[in-house]
């Protein structure tokens, strides 16, 4: 699992990095969201391997209440990175767009968030290529 976040963290920052330097950005106007899709992914893969899989935290939750912890710190990261770019001003729209595309971007952190969250909890996927710890999957199993 630390693989995946780590692997997803260095797509993400790549990307990043690329998407500045070459004003992908400001030529693609969808490229925000993917980005934005991603980081909320991402957000939530490490709330979930903080919570489910690390062995550091025993996370015996519903999984109703594991989903408002996992979507409400992506929520929390996204808010704090929305108000970093408004204080940098690195905002890829103008002025008097700026809440639209903050509602957009955090539509799209959460869509991410839930995707994850979907994969990693409700259908397991990726049991087959690494095995879920046998407290997470009695967790699992048990909430379903």
């Amino acid at each position: 699992m630390l693989g995946l976040i780590f692997l997803l963290s260095s797509l993400v920052a790549v990307f990043h990095h690329l998407a500045i330097v070459r004003y992908w950005y400001w030529i693609y106007a969808w490229f925000d969201l993917v980005m934005h899709f991603a980081g909320g992914f991402l957000i939530a893969v490490i709330i979930l391997y903080i919570g489910l899989y690390s062995g550091h935290v025993e996370w015996k939750a519903p999984r109703k209440e594991m989903f408002l912890v996992t979507f409400g710190g992506m929520l929390v990261v996204g808010l704090l990175w929305e108000g970093f770019e408004m204080v940098v001003g690195a905002m890829t729209v103008a002025y008097d767009q700026y809440v639209f595309d903050t509602i957009l971007d955090l539509v799209m952190d959460s869509v991410g968030a839930v995707a994850a969250f979907l994969l990693l909890v409700r259908t397991p996927l990726l049991s087959s290529v690494h095995a879920l710890p046998q407290h997470v999957s009695e967790n699992v199993e048990e909430r379903l």
